[in-house]
């Protein structure tokens, strides 16, 4: 006898694409670790439970967003600092 599979817009299938939502959600949660302390890839899918490819993906998306940035040693992922950018940006044009 079969279950009734339930399906939720903010979850990340194992197999298959996930659409915008999803990965809109996936990369918000992935912000908010990233807010917590820097992570580096491998520790983000272990953390959500999400292949790897999917997780490199979704950060390459918020790299390309300007959301998040690699720390100097290049091992862990952290939020940018968009208001120590704008400040900077500003002091630039005085």
């Amino acid at each position: 006898m079969g279950g009734i599979r339930k399906f939720s817009d903010k979850y990340i299938p194992v197999s298959g694409p996930a659409n915008r939502s999803q990965r809109s959600t996936a990369k918000e949660a992935i912000l908010w670790l990233l807010n917590q302390r820097p992570h580096s890839t491998v520790q983000i899918s272990e953390h959500f439970g999400l292949d790897l490819e999917v997780v490199n993906q979704l950060v390459d998306e918020l790299l390309q967003a300007d959301r998040i940035q690699w720390t100097k040693n290049k091992d862990t992922l952290l939020v940018r600092d968009t208001l120590g950018r704008w400040w900077e940006g500003g002091s630039k044009g005085r």
